[in-house]
């Protein structure tokens, strides 16, 4: 309806601590919400560590989520009239049965949204060891739940690299290289002082492995990794990381880092999307760019408007890798609130744009680059 809503999944402990159902605020339009979590389906009780929007099916409305800490995760579909269907059985996205960060994403540029999900438990200390010499470990480890588009999802984890990753905490994506495909960087370690791991950053080989750069790219950090963000701070066309660092005890405290991007050559576009019957930020809008490249042909970029993963927040400008594109055939966009697709051409390579709902053409924005002190 164009109104932003607001979904709260609480950390309800066990019997006989007192449940605190997870609540659905709508938007009344005139500065109140109302709760209709119980009314939609979706006032479950659970220790929720995490939860993403995303539309998984695309029928142009947004589904839900839940990450539990000690449960079954849950995917909500939703009806598109007010109401919510548990389908998590018949969709196989359970798991892990402790977990913590959480988001939507289309990882393999297929047009589906996908599910990545991380564990958060620990059997041994030497665990921590084992995930990096190629050992078998006990901790729980992420699920990549790839999008068949028939409402099913298969975890590929172990397929593409992303299944000796443990102890997830802060955690986001982004495109580290500009080169269309999103990449994914783990803030790990648990609040007390028992754990000592580097936080891990892995690139997506065109959708298809994922490779662990932590090391050539000095994303290894040993200081407990909180909320993550990318985003183009400098306004150079590629994507920084700030990182919040540190624990819960004195001890283990540490200064926040931001890690400046140098490059890799590839082109980018930076979009401002504005809505006028959606919600001006538009979010929940989804994006397809369209280039034709050198090494490919003509592709297609996927991303959807949104913070990212449920423990960081990234910028709502789009800033998107388009690789070794020669030209932008078009921009599809695809509003939350009326379905309207819109499809935007003439655009140019390393520029920016403001796009706005019912305008027919976008308006170029000049950045301001500056370089970030040593």
């Amino acid at each position: 309806d164009g109104w932003l809503d607001l979904y709260v999944g609480n950390e309800s402990s066990p019997a006989p601590k007192p449940a605190h159902p997870n609540e659905l605020f709508r938007n009344d339009g005139d500065g109140t919400f109302s709760d209709v979590a119980a009314a939609a389906g979706v006032a479950s009780v659970g220790f929720v560590k995490g939860l993403s929007w995303g539309d998984y099916d695309n029928d142009g409305v947004l589904d839900l989520y839940l990450s539990h800490l000690n449960g079954d995760n849950v995917l909500y579909r939703n009806g598109g009239n007010g109401t919510f269907a548990n389908v998590t059985a018949t969709a196989a996205v359970a798991e892990p049965y402790v977990s913590f960060p959480t988001w939507f994403w289309d990882y393999d540029n297929d047009g589906w949204q996908d599910i990545f999900v991380a564990g958060f438990d620990m059997a041994e200390l030497s665990d921590m060891a084992a995930v990096h010499l190629d050992l078998s470990f006990g901790a729980e480890h992420p699920r990549l739940y790839r999008n068949r588009g028939d409402g099913t999802f298969e975890d590929v984890a172990a397929q593409v690299g992303l299944d000796r990753v443990i102890l997830v905490m802060g955690a986001n994506y982004g495109d580290l290289d500009n080169d269309g495909y999103l990449d994914c960087y783990f803030g790990t370690g648990m609040p007390d002082m028992r754990t000592l791991l580097p936080n891990r950053m892995f690139r997506n080989d065109g959708g298809q492995r994922f490779q662990d750069v932590t090391s050539s790219g000095g994303f290894g950090s040993l200081q407990k990794g909180h909320g993550i963000s990318f985003g183009d701070l400098d306004n150079d066309g590629d994507q920084d990381i700030h990182q919040v660092l540190g624990a819960a005890f004195e001890g283990d405290v540490y200064e926040n880092v931001l890690l400046e991007n140098p490059g890799h050559g590839n082109h980018w576009l930076t979009l401002y999307l504005e809505g006028v019957r959606s919600n001006r930020d538009a979010i929940g809008a989804r994006l397809r760019v369209r280039v034709d490249s050198e090494s490919a042909g003509e592709r297609d970029v996927y991303v959807t408007v949104g913070t990212g993963g449920s423990f960081g927040s990234s910028p709502l400008r789009q800033e998107i890798g388009l690789g070794d594109a020669v030209a932008i055939a078009l921009v599809e966009v695809t509003w939350p609130a009326t379905g309207i697709v819109q499809v935007f051409e003439s655009l140019e390579l390393d520029r920016a744009y403001r796009l706005r709902e019912s305008v027919l053409l976008a308006t170029e924005v000049a950045l301001s680059r500056f370089d970030l002190p040593p």
